[in-house]
């Protein structure tokens, strides 16, 4: 292996000018030498897109004419990275911080086959780990956190490995695009990450937790779903099913993954006509529709009556 292997950081940007230039401020100050971040732009509307046009020659950016989801980004930016010649490719949200030297700490934790993802904290509560790192439950369909939301302890300081865990920051070999492809287009949003790492275990692949690279992250919302906004709660219903139609190939297990889906969500749509919420039930309603008859891809906000400035979506 190289010891300064050229990392490139994808970083996908729709209209985060509450929080893009801390992390474009944080991605400066990285103390490793051999590092490009490209930036991939989604068709921003609130000034970003200019904002990122404007930076210096350190920054490689990617202006995309239309919003191409998580997925389309991401795809984007991976891309350039191969082109690029980068031998490392570290996916990372624009709503984090990270430390100065977590670049330095994964590269130093590169093994063989292995997917690195960092110590995450959330911005709100900067004690507790925001990692989204364990393995999946292929019955359930539901991700097995090791840690996710319990307070720094020293089983937080340790590493581990695992077989999933999400894109927020995800560092892996370039090699891993030509091996497992790239994103899935058909999520555009939600479990994208969780089909991308499922392929590249599937290829031989293992996720280690680097306890020592850390960074920050303003998460939000709530994988409950009566608590999810209506075009979150689409996308995570409509993707699950087509994750798990996609990934379960045994049918006895694909025939208990859907019985408890439907054990589990009844209790939400109790809920959802107890409250009278029908952008819920309406989100829900089309998700399942969409799914059986092949809809997948982007869905326009406006079905959901929802501030486009705000939802990774675009109108058509």
């Amino acid at each position: 292996m190289k010891d300064q292997p050229l990392v490139g950081i994808v970083v996908v940007n729709y209209n985060g000018m509450a929080f893009m230039q801390d992390c474009l401020n944080t991605l400066a100050a990285q103390d490793y030498p051999n590092c490009i971040p490209v930036i991939v732009d989604n068709a921003s509307t609130d000034g970003t897109r200019e904002m990122i046009a404007a930076l210096g020659p350190e920054f490689d950016k990617v202006l995309l004419d239309e919003n191409t989801g998580v997925t389309g980004g991401n795809n984007a930016g991976m891309r350039r990275c191969v082109e690029l010649g980068c031998d490392e490719i570290f996916v990372l949200n624009n709503d984090t911080v990270l430390m100065p030297d977590a670049v330095s700490q994964l590269v130093a934790a590169r093994a063989p086959m292995r997917m690195l993802t960092p110590r995450i904290y959330s911005c709100d509560l900067p004690t507790t780990v925001n990692t989204y790192f364990g393995d999946f439950d292929y019955v359930r369909g539901i991700s097995i956190q090791k840690f996710f939301g319990e307070q720094d302890s020293p089983r937080t300081e340790q590493p581990w490995e695992g077989t999933m865990a999400s894109l927020c920051a995800l560092m892996f070999p370039a090699s891993v695009v030509e091996e497992v492809g790239l994103m899935d287009d058909q999520y555009f949003m939600y479990f994208d990450d969780v089909d991308f790492v499922t392929r590249a275990v599937q290829r031989g692949y293992m996720v280690k937790y680097v306890p020592a690279a850390k960074l920050y992250h303003r998460e939000s919302g709530s994988s409950e779903g009566e608590t999810l906004g209506p075009l979150p709660l689409y996308y995570m219903t409509r993707n699950r099913l087509y994750f798990m139609g996609k990934h379960q190939p045994d049918l006895m297990k694909r025939t208990v993954f859907y019985g408890y889906f439907w054990a589990t969500r009844l209790v939400h749509v109790l809920r959802w006509l107890v409250r009278r919420d029908r952008r819920s039930l309406f989100a829900f309603r089309a998700a399942i529709g969409d799914y059986r008859q092949g809809k997948l891809g982007y869905a326009s906000p406006s079905r959901f009556n929802l501030d486009r400035a705000v939802v990774s979506g675009r109108d058509r």
